[in-house]
């Protein structure tokens, strides 16, 4: 099952790249729970398909056009997966081509075919550490 999980979290990527936030609805679990990572503007746990996409709509707003490059989505076993990504964008205000933004990893819980809870990080060795994948 966990590596079916492994597939849904890269197919939820690849929705976004190609349809933004209405594409990854389909896969994220109404009661989706999103826990941000702590340095980020407005950081916290949003709860409900409605408050993660609004938080994210903003989130994705206040840093222009993003595409995600997917590195690694490593099963941790069970109904969790730890997808290593960086996001790449062409941030609001700036004429350039596109650029590297920030690395994110997370922790994926997936049920039954959905994403039900997702805790963010921005940096790797916390989000490995919290992943237990720390060396």
């Amino acid at each position: 099952m966990s590596q079916e999980n492994v597939e849904i979290v890269r197919r939820c990527f690849e929705a976004f790249n190609t349809g933004g936030m209405p594409a990854v609805a389909e896969f994220f679990d109404p009661q989706i729970a999103w826990e941000t990572d702590p340095f980020v503007p407005e950081p916290g746990v949003y709860e409900g398909i409605d408050a993660v996409r609004s938080y994210l709509d903003g989130f994705m707003r206040a840093f222009g056009a993003w595409h995600m490059e997917v590195h690694d989505v490593i099963d941790l076993g069970d109904a969790d997966v730890f997808p290593v990504l960086t996001i790449k964008g062409q941030p609001l205000g700036q004429t350039e081509r596109e650029t590297a933004l920030f690395e994110w990893c997370q922790i994926t819980t997936v049920r039954e075919g959905k994403v039900v809870r997702i805790r963010s990080f921005l940096d790797r060795e916390r989000g490995r550490e919290a992943a237990g994948l720390s060396e």
